[in-house]
């Protein structure tokens, strides 16, 4: 990576300054020269200044009051300071360095004196730029491990819960699902088909049943979803299991919101080496953005596409929104950059998706070439197959 080129100012306009100014244009330095106190002030706010050289003597204020200034203000407390003096008391120099002076060179100078310590700045602002950025990449790993941390924990929590609330509803669900056969047998046998009323009845029965069948699959749904699958090994698991299990759990909002879904009618032979609980869950994170998104849409529509690309298997989700930015499209997978207001969401869902996909050998992607808004996972059908690893 190259380097970027480092900033130098020199503020004043002593024949040492000027030979100093010589001295530094034959190296790979971006110089800058100021005057007075105030014009360097005024030019470290507009400009991004790494080194200010300053003289003893400046016209319109002490050098010592100026050096104080740049290390008090908060956008200029890192720049390095090097003063040219001729000054030998060590009470003169030790003045300098409680107003902010990084270093000393005394004139008359030497060239390579000049030009080391100027190195020694460049080489600790370089380092000190790392440091600042590698500090920042780890922050952001912090924040996402611990809310990932958090969603586990939230999961497990969810899991433990949704597993008493299903013991509780499976047994007079097993009732209800059962007398609802006895129920029907009875109509059968007992009630005469003069006015259509068995017809009738055992239209009401089919409707009991059905709904019994749906909080049923509902209850399997939330047991696959709510659990923290971030340590499943990687099992042979049905694709239209996980998309049937997304569904299920996001029907409810989809119907309530009037949003048209179509899903793709997905093979029942098409399988993947995956953890399956963790394929739902970012399916379900995808549903529910694209609900969101089609909130305000007069033409409201979800499509899950589902294809079998022969070593992988590739799964879409579209909605009825006008796409996304390229520019924004960069950001919206990193943690914490969300499109969204803030109490709906902490922009960490798109980029625990995208790792899930990773740790899967896969690829999660915007599809920019699709003139609505879709989200594209991509994972082998073996775990072995690293094709699709993102690097």
């Amino acid at each position: 990576m190259t380097r970027r080129l480092i900033n130098v100012l020199i503020v004043g306009s002593s024949k040492s300054l000027l030979l100093m100014s010589d001295c530094l244009k034959k190296s790979s330095y971006k110089l800058s020269f100021v005057s007075t106190a105030k014009e360097c002030l005024n030019k470290l706010d507009v400009q991004n200044v790494d080194i200010v050289i300053v003289g003893v003597k400046i016209p319109d204020m002490s050098c010592y009051e100026l050096c104080r200034l740049i290390k008090d203000c908060e956008n200029t407390k890192r720049i390095k300071i090097m003063m040219i003096s001729s000054a030998t008391e060590a009470h003169d120099k030790v003045k300098g360095y409680k107003s902010g002076v990084d270093d000393y060179i005394c004139q008359p100078f030497s060239e390579d004196e000049l030009l080391a310590k100027i190195r020694v700045f460049s080489e600790s602002i370089k380092i000190e730029e790392d440091l600042v950025k590698n500090n920042e990449e780890l922050e952001k790993v912090v924040h996402m491990r611990s809310e990932q941390l958090l969603k586990n924990c939230k999961l497990a929590t969810l899991g433990q819960v949704s597993s008493e609330i299903a013991h509780d509803i499976r047994n007079p669900l097993t009732a209800i699902t059962g007398f609802v056969e006895l129920l029907d047998e009875l109509i059968i046998d007992r009630v005469a088909d003069d006015d259509g009323t068995k017809a009738q009845m055992r239209k009401f029965a089919g409707t009991i049943r059905s709904s019994g069948k749906m909080i049923e699959n509902i209850l399997n749904s939330l047991k696959v979803y709510s659990r923290d699958g971030s340590n499943d090994p990687f099992y042979k698991s049905s694709i239209k299991e996980a998309v049937q299990n997304a569904v299920e759990l996001c029907h409810f909002h989809i119907t309530h919101k009037s949003i048209h879904l179509e899903v793709d009618d997905v093979p029942d032979d098409l399988f993947s080496e995956c953890r399956l609980t963790q394929i739902c869950q970012v399916l379900v994170n995808l549903l529910n953005n694209a609900i969101d998104a089609t909130d305000d849409l007069i033409e409201k529509w979800i499509k899950i596409e589902v294809e079998d690309l022969g070593e992988s298997v590739k799964i879409s989700v579209t909605d009825s929104g006008a796409g996304i930015d390229k520019e924004i499209g960069e950001k919206i997978l990193l943690p914490f950059f969300s499109t969204k207001d803030p109490h709906r969401g902490t922009g960490l869902g798109l980029s625990i998706s995208k790792a899930i996909l990773v740790e899967h050998n896969g690829r999660f992607y915007i599809d920019f070439n699709c003139p609505n808004t879709r989200f594209v996972m991509e994972f082998p059908k073996w775990h072995y197959n690293t094709a699709f690893c993102e690097v």
